[in-house]
């Protein structure tokens, strides 16, 4: 049974669709056939890209849910996150958890056959049970947000996931990664402060 009405189910079944436009459908395959591989080409991008994000927001994954798009030509996966703290929330959304969908998953059909696609250029992989600082967009019309960069806390450190980072980690030009989240948490309310116009 789906948790989300028809309507937003259909809005979301289309947000990743113009990316897969033309793909044939992965039930056409051989059940043995390797998964569909996507190669993603992002731009590097700021390590706290504060005025890209209209939410920004600390929670961590406590379900997940992937879903095969009509037509079968690829797989993406809602995120059900519940969330600890809100730093800024320039969108529509209001409440203390939201859905998070991303392109890319393993989902299985009724009869047992397990259709997927693996996406290459993006970073790590989300976890269940993880806990991520967020900069995301909301979709109104799906009724849920969308990446523009997560960092991973474990147990209370600030760890890059993103490709951009990923790669600044390893020429050691990251001024991010390894640090304590309220270090982080401090930085980004400066910066969201110096955002805000000046009072009268």
């Amino acid at each position: 049974m789906d948790s989300v009405a028809a309507a937003v189910r259909a809005a979301r079944d289309r947000l990743f669709a113009g990316l897969l436009h033309g793909l044939p459908s992965q039930l056409d395959n051989d059940p043995g056939a390797p998964p569909l591989e996507s190669i993603v080409e992002t731009v590097p991008g700021p390590e706290l890209p504060v005025q890209l994000a209209q939410t920004i927001a600390i929670g961590q994954i406590d379900d997940l849910n992937p879903r095969i798009m009509p037509g079968a030509p690829g797989v993406y996966t809602e995120y059900h996150i519940t969330v600890s703290s809100v730093l800024v929330n320039r969108s529509a959304w209001h409440g203390t958890s939201f859905d998070l969908l991303a392109l890319g998953g393993f989902a299985q059909v009724p009869e047992g056959r397990v259709v997927a696609q693996r996406l290459h250029g993006v970073g790590r992989q989300l976890e269940s049970g993880n806990t991520y600082l967020m900069f995301v967009n909301y979709r109104a019309f799906a009724e849920c947000f969308t990446v523009v960069k997560l960092w991973e806390i474990r147990n209370g450190i600030v760890v890059a996931t993103s490709r951009d980072d990923l790669a600044r980690v390893r020429v050691k030009s990251s001024s991010v990664d390894g640090s304590p989240i309220a270090l982080v948490v401090g930085r980004l309310r400066a910066a969201i402060a110096a955002l805000q116009p000046p009072s009268n």
